[in-house]
């Protein structure tokens, strides 16, 4: 592996880190049932990164524990693109 190689990877290991230390933070708010919190988290992060398609699942899942149905079919339809 190239210098390049190891530094990308490096700077992906840590988002990627980032990422999921995020998620389970914010499911720890939902399991304390504290959803509003945990939707302000989900759409920052969502906006960090926009492709990743779990985030969608996560937010359709704090979407249906505040009763927001119509948000929450959208954002699993959103996810469903990516995984059919």
């Amino acid at each position: 592996a190239s210098v390049n190689d190891d530094a990308l990877s490096g700077k992906a290991n840590r988002q990627v880190n980032q990422i999921i230390l995020e998620l389970s933070q914010i499911q720890v708010l939902l399991a304390s049932r504290n959803a509003p919190e945990a939707l302000v988290r989900i759409e920052a992060i969502e906006k960090r990164f926009p492709k990743i398609t779990a985030i969608q699942f996560v937010k359709a899942a704090c979407l249906i524990v505040m009763g927001r149905q119509a948000e929450a079919t959208r954002a699993l339809e959103i996810a469903m693109e990516d995984f059919p």
